[in-house]
């Protein structure tokens, strides 16, 4: 062990070069999130599931955010936005379905009938009073409540996690 005390520099060198050199090929180190890596490509289930997707869908989604400068989201101004960003977003390529809560499919009962149409019709005419049923609607929709607007409809995008 005396040999250790001996030659300290020489050991504490080179433990520093072999460092160095363990860590120059970290450069070459990738992470891939794609689970795909782990199965060869004649990987039954692989292949069974890549058919899967070219026949009905991938699930690849795009969010995109609204916040007004101030207040909640529920004014005129906000909703029409938000309505003509949906309509937009049709047109994006390779569009299956765009989710926002003025398409979203809002069921209500009327005595023995059952109407299904979207949560905001048209914010042109839109008044006070159906702007604050839309918001009561959109706050108490699980479907939408911390998945397309805050429990509190506010612009304060930490209360959407």
């Amino acid at each position: 062990m005396n040999w250790i005390i001996s030659y300290r520099w020489w050991i504490i060198l080179s433990s520093l070069i072999f460092t160095f050199l363990i860590a120059s090929g970290m450069q070459d180190l990738a992470f891939n999130p794609d689970s795909r890596v782990f199965f060869s490509e004649e990987n039954p289930q692989l292949i069974a599931l890549e058919n899967l997707e070219d026949t009905f869908n991938k699930n690849e989604n795009v969010y995109l955010a609204i916040r007004p400068k101030q207040g909640d989201i529920f004014n005129s101004t906000t909703l029409k936005i938000i309505r003509e960003l949906t309509a937009e977003s049709w047109k994006t390529p390779y569009s299956s379905r765009v989710n926002s809560i003025t398409n979203y499919q809002h069921m209500s009962v009327a005595g023995d009938n059952l109407f299904v149409a979207n949560l905001v019709a048209d914010t042109d005419l839109l008044s006070e009073i159906e702007i604050s049923e839309i918001k009561h609607i959109a706050l108490n929709e699980h479907a939408l409540v911390h998945h397309l607007v805050n429990p509190k409809g506010t612009k304060n995008s930490q209360d959407l996690i």
